[in-house]
């Protein structure tokens, strides 16, 4: 069954850096909608709970990079950015303390995208993010969530 959510995960991923690689060249994307595929990638992320966490977080860490680069190149979508917020929500509340590295570029990632696009979809995933990881003993991870709602609060 696992084998199977692997599958679904890669296919989904491998039509997303198409999309990217189409979208930096020629603007002509061949019909793949990147909000359909980032949609299948949430349903699959919020119930692979089941795994290792390790396996969880490098497969999550992989799925983040190839986001991120999806919405550098594709059109604004709030669809396709709430698709991806939900993504990051999954992999924040599966990853537990195991996202704590991770904590710091996603609030710059947040701070970034959000201050481009104004979309709600990031201040959810920031909000997702302060309550997940925000009563831990660690100053950094304390520092960056201070400095994105500061920074979000000003915006």
């Amino acid at each position: 069954q696992m084998e199977i959510v692997y599958n679904c995960l890669s296919s989904c991923i491998a039509e997303l850096e198409q999309f990217k690689a189409l979208a930096q060249g020629n603007g002509v994307t061949n019909g793949i909608n990147p909000a359909a595929s980032v949609d299948r990638i949430s349903i699959f992320m919020k119930h692979l709970d089941v795994i290792e966490r390790s396996n969880y977080l490098t497969l999550a860490t992989q799925i983040m990079d190839v986001l991120q680069q999806v919405l550098a190149v594709a059109p604004h979508s709030e669809v396709l950015t709430w698709n991806v917020c939900q993504v990051y929500k999954h992999i924040i509340r599966h990853s537990k303390e195991s996202f704590l590295p991770f904590v710091e570029t996603m609030v710059d990632h947040l701070i970034t995208q959000f201050s481009q696009q104004m979309d709600a979809g990031y201040i959810y995933a920031a909000e997702v993010l302060l309550v997940e990881c925000g009563n831990v003993d660690d100053e950094g991870v304390i520092a960056s969530l201070s400095k994105m709602l500061e920074t979000l609060c000003t915006l």
